[in-house]
């Protein structure tokens, strides 16, 4: 039952400058993969989520911003089947990557581009 549980858990994350951890817009789906973030790049209005969902077999991800602060990390590592939600409350670009398999400036990567709506 546990497992079954940790696997339809739903993180919802607020973003730097944001209290409200509900989505005020719509949900954008990214799936994680072996080694990549598929799309690696999205756009959305401020209010707007963004959802991770691991589709890997075998990898376990994260997903950390290239700023610090600049919106909350996820550093607990995302099984196949979770999903990762975070809100982002303010227009700007949030790079961001997997410490396992990636870094600032290579691998798995991605950016989410908010618009001020």
């Amino acid at each position: 039952m546990r497992s079954a549980v940790a696997a339809l858990a739903v993180f919802v994350l607020g973003a730097c400058g944001g209290g409200d951890a509900t989505p005020s817009g719509p949900t954008v789906a990214v799936a994680i993969t072996d080694t990549t973030f598929t799309p690696a790049e999205v756009t959305m209005s401020a209010g707007g989520a963004v959802q991770w969902t691991n589709t890997s077999k075998t990898e376990r991800h994260n997903i950390i911003p290239v700023v610090a602060g600049s919106f909350k990390k996820h550093d607990e590592l995302i099984k196949n089947g979770e999903s990762v939600t975070i809100v982002f409350t303010k227009a700007g670009d949030y790079p961001y990557y997997c410490s396992l398999h990636g870094s600032p400036t290579s691998g798995q990567r991605g950016t989410v581009h908010v618009t001020a709506g």
